[in-house]
């Protein structure tokens, strides 16, 4: 089933950058698509999230994901009608694209260690309708939620746009699971692209 894109009307919005805020990206920096531990010996940072990028495609086996409407949150352009891409790469989660209820999701389960904890992704909202909340995206770290954006926030998102969170309270050793999850209404057609996702566990 193809997916319908509809183009934002407005321009990309940016504002300053800080932990929980929305940064313009337009030169095209990834946040880190590859995942995994960092090639620099002396970076005192490690991406725990793997396949952050999403280029394993539909049946990549590092995320778990799920939907009422689509048999993949994972995307290329061979499941879109329009101009929707990654921001980097072949893949980019896609939620939503039509009028029709859903709640789909896409998470992973990753270890945070060290002292401090940065989340990292890039998002892209698209509605046909800015006037009323119908639908929604909820970035958790086990079930606390850390952002919370809507259709009505498209012109904040209205392209890809570097999010950074501030996961520090979960640097405990442990193992925590990140997830992205959506609720549509079913009263828009609203789209949530979500790529290049990393995790920096910082000593």
């Amino acid at each position: 089933m193809r997916r319908l894109w509809v183009f934002g009307l407005l321009a990309l919005l940016g504002c300053e950058s800080s932990a929980g805020s929305a940064v313009d990206q337009s030169s095209g920096d990834t946040a880190g698509s590859d995942g995994g531990s960092s090639d620099d010996s002396d970076d005192p940072c490690t991406d725990v999230v793997v396949d952050g990028g999403f280029e394993l495609g539909p049946a990549s086996s590092a995320w778990t994901q799920g939907s009422q409407v689509f048999d993949t949150v994972i995307c290329d352009a061979s499941c879109v009608s329009g101009p929707a891409t990654a921001h980097s790469g072949d893949h980019w989660v896609f939620f939503g694209g039509q009028a029709t209820a859903d709640s789909p999701f896409i998470s992973q389960t990753v270890p945070i260690v060290g002292a401090s904890a940065t989340l990292a992704f890039f998002l892209q909202v698209d509605t046909n309708d800015q006037s009323a909340f119908n639908d929604s995206l909820t970035v958790l770290v086990d079930d606390a939620n850390m952002l919370t954006v809507d259709n009505t926030m498209e012109p904040d998102y209205a392209g890809y746009t570097l999010v950074e969170l501030d996961v520090s309270e979960f640097a405990d050793n442990g193992t925590h699971l990140l997830s992205f999850d959506a609720n549509f209404s079913g009263d828009a057609i609203t789209s949530f692209f979500i790529d290049d996702v990393e995790l920096q566990s910082c000593d």
